[in-house]
């Protein structure tokens, strides 16, 4: 089985909750859509738990956005400045390690930048943090478009393949638009938002709340949430 994992922002109960119900087997895949930091609690926690992770499972993390904007704090006091602002939840992340950027362990840097992808792409499906522009192979698409584009109206990619994204915070559960495009960030930083897993071959979705002492479940409908 595939899962796919939206925007985990720093929330570590949530994600151990919601792998201790799916509990993933071997031969299972974890593709993680990026945005590990920021605005909860415990990034460093977050970080930590999935480096453990993919000791033993097969685990594919995603780039987001929020990654960008830690890289670029390491290197300018304006983007420090920016990333350390409530809404961008900066200083949240650096508290959890100690309350500085330079306390962050080389092993976390390579995992958030140096080790993730833009996109992952499979026979039938396309993973990115953001979005695509359907005009263009996923390989011909900037870094901007994969991270920071919003889910609003997606159009089928060139491929004909269906793109699975984070990102765009969605009313509580996951939105399917005319399959061309699945967006499961269900906003878990929100005041009642949650984690969203979705099994990629059958449907269904897993969600955790911020707690992490809650789960349900549900399907992605396979018509367009615009024509409901």
């Amino acid at each position: 089985m595939t899962y796919a994992l939206g925007d985990i922002h720093g929330h570590l109960d949530a994600l151990s909750n919601l792998m201790s119900f799916i509990s993933p087997r071997q031969k299972d895949v974890i593709i993680c859509l990026g945005d590990y930091i920021d605005r909860g609690s415990d990034s460093k926690g977050v970080v930590d738990y999935l480096l453990e992770f993919r000791k033993s499972l097969n685990l594919i993390h995603l780039k987001g956005n929020h990654e960008f904007l830690l890289e670029r704090a390491k290197h300018s006091v304006g983007d420090m400045n920016t990333y350390l602002k409530t809404n961008v939840g900066g200083r949240i992340t650096l508290d959890s390690y100690g309350g500085s950027i330079d306390h962050i362990p080389e092993a976390h840097w390579n995992f958030l930048i140096h080790e993730a992808k833009l996109y992952h792409e499979t026979d039938t499906h396309i993973y990115v943090h953001g979005g695509l522009d359907h005009r263009y192979p996923v390989s011909e698409q900037n870094a901007h478009t994969l991270c920071w584009d919003r889910f609003y109206f997606p159009k089928q990619h060139i491929s004909g393949k269906t793109m699975i994204c984070g990102h765009t915070p969605q009313n509580e559960v996951p939105r399917n638009v005319d399959n061309s495009g699945i967006c499961i960030d269900t906003g878990i930083y929100l005041k009642d938002g949650w984690l969203t897993a979705l099994e990629v071959e059958t449907g269904k979705y897993i969600q955790s709340n911020k707690l992490g002492d809650q789960i349900r479940t549900g399907s992605v409908s396979l018509e367009s949430d615009d024509d409901l």
